[in-house]
């Protein structure tokens, strides 16, 4: 049988390739910066300046503190600048414009010294007095206010700390509040916890100044399990109580943290 010709094999028709979306380096670089350092910003941005958008907007009601809101909890690393804000700019710390007045400030840390007191001599008529001083010259003083009610609390006669309760509440510039719940998952109903600290520190020439801190003491949950502490409106920090009057916590890295509107949640504690 003669051999046949090998017939011409047809030329394969090249597949469609499917179509993709090409981004080059530098736009990778530039949406992974901004994940990491835009975004964060804009939160933070967003989350101070809120309540200057709502600042005629009627004070903090203590007698409506309830329900308890829901807003976001946001971590931040640190206040200390990052690598191209210090390239650029040649400052440690970013002043993000949270600064107290001198005099309001040292009545802040007299009435913290009060409050790191033990329980004994803060409940002492020496520590009212001096908390009603410092309020009568700064009527506006929503931490001694706060201490005041604190007092009057613990000394039996919680029908007088309403006032105090009130007035902190509408002089604060936000709150702080904690849920505490039991190990089966109730809430902690009246039951005493340790002592909090929440320091609201200001950039001054650059440098880090830690001296203002609302110690809280003596504290009780309510019926719902909460607490409510009026505070400043900045990124804070928590601080070790039981630091002595004048001690600043020099921790190597803090973590600070901020909050969206007026009225900020803390995670729930379980109490044991």
């Amino acid at each position: 049988m003669a051999n046949e010709a090998p017939q011409p094999s047809s030329p394969t028709k090249p597949s469609a390739e499917r179509p993709t979306l090409t981004i080059k380096g530098p736009w990778v670089v530039a949406a992974t910066v901004s994940l990491f350092l835009i975004v964060p910003a804009i939160v933070i941005v967003i989350a101070l300046l809120l309540p200057e958008q709502n600042k005629d907007a009627p004070p903090l009601n203590w007698s409506e503190r309830k329900p308890r809101p829901r807003t976001f909890y946001t971590t931040l690393k640190s206040l200390e600048s990052g690598m191209m804000y210090l390239a650029r700019t040649n400052e440690v710390y970013k002043d993000l414009g949270f600064h107290i007045e001198p005099g309001h400030q040292l009545a802040v840390i007299r009435c913290m010294t009060l409050a790191k007191q033990p329980r004994e001599v803060f409940t002492s008529d020496n520590t009212r007095q001096q908390l009603e001083a410092e309020v009568a010259e700064r009527p506006d003083l929503f931490y001694g206010q706060f201490l005041l009610a604190i007092w009057h609390e613990l000394t039996g006669a919680p029908e007088a700390a309403e006032p105090y309760y009130t007035a902190a509440f509408r002089d604060a510039p936000a709150v702080l509040l904690r849920h505490h719940v039991t190990p089966d998952g109730d809430s902690a109903t009246g039951q005493p916890i340790d002592p909090l600290a929440f320091a609201a520190d200001q950039i001054v020439d650059d440098q880090l100044d830690r001296s203002v801190v609302l110690v809280f003491p003596h504290l009780t949950t309510d019926e719902d399990g909460l607490v409510f502490l009026p505070v400043y409106k900045a990124i804070l920090r928590t601080e070790d109580p039981a630091l002595p009057p004048g001690v600043a916590d020099l921790r190597e890295k803090y973590q600070w943290f901020t909050f969206v509107g007026r009225i900020g949640r803390l995670p729930d504690v379980t109490l044991n």
